[in-house]
């Protein structure tokens, strides 16, 4: 079995668990979740997409409207939890809408590895990474057990992501991501 055989496996468990948050957040929380994690899986989806090809970045047909619509549905819940004074799940969904905006930078604009425009967007995302596990220690210091988990899946879901964009970086010729 090759490592590339393992990554897809463990992205389809990955993958996997997040739809079954879906029903559990139904469940056990808020539909607010609920849409909220619909709207992540769809992103996660399109980014997947456009980070396994070089070419797939196209901002056009289905890929867009998948996009706008996983963004409207997380910018609902952004803005739900911050009228039902959520606050920790209103900073938890500005980080990995920050994390988002850097990533589609990535796609849309890459820069050459090793450029300052490359380190500064590593040092950006770690950090907002970083709060991203902030925000699942008090999950999990509170005991909202099922947040904690969910947060440690979207972490994993999106290092996968950042695999697809270091690798997708490495197939590019330099004079495409020299130009940011």
């Amino acid at each position: 079995m090759t490592s590339s055989h393992v990554l897809i496996g463990f992205k389809a468990v990955l993958y996997s668990l997040l739809v079954a948050n879906i029903f559990l957040f139904l469940a056990e929380a808020s539909p607010t979740k609920a849409i909220d994690e619909i709207g992540w899986l769809l992103l996660l989806g399109v980014f997947e997409w456009e980070t396994r090809r070089p070419d797939a970045a196209t901002w056009k047909g289905w890929p867009l409207i998948v996009e706008l619509t996983g963004y409207a549905l997380a910018i609902y819940a952004f803005v739900d939890y911050g009228l039902s004074r959520e606050w920790l799940d209103l900073g938890n969904s500005a980080v990995w809408l920050l994390i988002s905006a850097l990533i589609v930078l990535d796609i849309v604009r890459p820069v050459a590895a090793g450029a300052r425009g490359q380190q500064w967007r590593t040092l950006a995302k770690g950090s907002l990474y970083l709060a991203t596990f902030g925000f699942a220690l008090a999950w999990g210091i509170t005991g909202v057990w099922l947040d904690f988990w969910d947060a440690m899946l979207w972490i994993l879901c999106f290092f996968v992501i950042e695999i697809n964009i270091f690798r997708l970086e490495l197939r590019r010729p330099p004079a495409i991501a020299a130009g940011a």
